[in-house]
């Protein structure tokens, strides 16, 4: 031993961060009609892998609302195609 103690590791400053985005089709069953689509975007850093926390949104999943998953790293946004004749 020489004596020394042990360095700490250094803190992540959370500097680079990668998103991931996956469009989903809200349906009231397999094969059934279109309900709405939300897009579930996480978050994480590229450094120490540290998910990004959604605030201010409920746990769930909505065509209507942004929602985010029960843990909160995954927001759950609304959305819809950009084309005029998208009944939702």
């Amino acid at each position: 031993m020489s004596g020394e103690a042990p360095t700490a590791p250094i803190a992540c400053q959370h500097q680079d961060w990668k998103a991931q985005a996956t469009v989903i089709r809200l349906t009231d069953h397999e094969d059934g009609d279109v309900l709405g689509w939300t897009i579930d975007l996480t978050v994480t850093c590229v450094l120490c892998f540290t998910p990004m926390i959604w605030k201010g949104m409920i746990a769930g999943s909505s065509p209507r609302e942004p929602m985010c998953s029960f843990d909160g790293t995954e927001a759950r946004l609304p959305c819809s195609p950009s084309v005029s004749e998208c009944p939702i």
